[in-house]
């Protein structure tokens, strides 16, 4: 069994792990010790209306993401945040939290899902 160690500094916060845990266990502690959810995937779907952002992040739902991994969507189509929590139930994922930010002068939705089925 290999041991790896990780150093994740953010804010002012800093977390030094040394572990044997899988990455899925280690996202979970990040989360529980930053207040917020870590991703892998992010899906860029800025400059993309419905039903795309949708689309995409299907796609990587059943292509690139495992089991109780986050992705992180970027919007702009406002319909985005409620398209996503119906993708969501109809697929047995979880709709973790939706976030506003301003990245390039625009609005953009910040989606983050979390894979649960296979």
């Amino acid at each position: 069994m290999r041991t790896i160690v990780y150093t994740i500094q953010k804010r002012s916060r800093s977390l030094n792990v040394t572990t044997h845990s899988s990455s899925t266990q280690i996202k979970n502690l990040i989360q529980r010790v930053f207040g917020e959810p870590t991703h892998q995937i992010t899906v860029d779907a800025r400059g993309l209306n419905c039903p795309h952002p949708i689309t995409q992040l299907k796609i990587a739902l059943t292509n690139h993401a495992v089991v109780d991994e986050t992705i992180l969507v970027l919007a702009v189509d406002p319909a985005s945040t409620d398209d996503t929590r119906s993708l969501c139930k109809q697929l047995s994922h979880e709709f973790i939290k939706v976030e506003t930010a301003k990245m390039a002068g625009e609005l953009v939705y910040k989606i983050y899902v979390t894979k649960r089925t296979g």
